[in-house]
């Protein structure tokens, strides 16, 4: 993955990948978890990472496709957005455009590309023929953005502003240059146990938290966006606060 140079000389080095978790690999199920990052040609700011979950259960038996089209979609109009925003001096306008403008944007470019994507592969009967073995076949035919739910986090860095999104579960996490971890997210009742917000949900735009942040005052060395599924597999949530500082080292 690249290394991107900002205009102070500072460099950003992106590093991801998306694994499949031990679960799936014991049931043979497909990794549901995607990531895209984007950066300008030059290697050049703006830059972004986006990871999505698809849910994988049998409502969402095409959350395959629906994480990878969210992680690509968002990253797309993320650093457009990026790019377009680049000499806002005024945050509020800023903040104004990510809820009027960016949020929606990727919401519905991602379920018209969800649409599209079922139009054109209606379903296979392999799908029908395990869902039935599940006895869980009863999919809403009037309804196929629900066949491909998945969570959504994106970053977004340019030399005025970073602009973190968040729907659904997952972990968003900054470092400092002196190791000090933060998450920045506001946290969201509506997620407990298992349960998790989605983009298939119809009120979507509601349950996207943003956040802007200043990369000239908050000094942030290491920026992390991850999937549900790594966390979860640390025994303690302060385990997990330490792989900031480990990267960062």
């Amino acid at each position: 993955m690249p290394s991107v140079t900002t205009k102070n000389n500072g460099t950003w080095h992106i590093i991801g990948e998306s694994v499949r978790g031990v679960t799936h690999d014991r049931k043979g199920l497909p990794n549901q978890d995607a990531i895209q990052y984007i950066v300008k040609k030059g290697n050049e700011l703006p830059l972004a990472v986006a990871v999505s979950d698809g849910h994988g259960n049998s409502k969402n038996f095409r959350s395959e496709f629906g994480a990878q089209l969210a992680a690509n979609i968002a990253g797309d109009i993320l650093i457009r957005f990026l790019s377009e925003s680049c000499n806002e001096k005024n945050s509020n306008q800023t903040l104004s455009n990510i809820q009027k403008n960016l949020v929606p944007d990727i919401i519905e470019t991602w379920k018209k590309a969800v649409l599209d994507h079922f139009e054109q592969n209606p379903i296979l009967e392999t799908e029908r023929e395990v869902l039935e073995n599940k006895n869980e076949f009863s999919p809403d035919l009037s309804n196929p953005i629900l066949f491909y739910g998945t969570t959504l986090l994106a970053a977004g860095v340019s030399n005025s502003l970073i602009i973190l999104l968040q729907l659904g579960d997952g972990d968003i996490l900054t470092v400092d240059p002196f190791g000090k971890v933060i998450q920045p997210m506001p946290s969201d009742d509506n997620l407990f146990a298992d349960e998790t917000t989605s983009l298939c949900l119809p009120n979507a735009k509601q349950y996207m938290r943003h956040v802007i942040l200043d990369p000239k005052t908050e000094k942030i060395k290491l920026l992390l966006v991850s999937t549900d599924g790594y966390s979860k597999s640390f025994i303690k949530d302060s385990d997990f606060l330490e792989v900031g500082p480990d990267f960062l080292e």
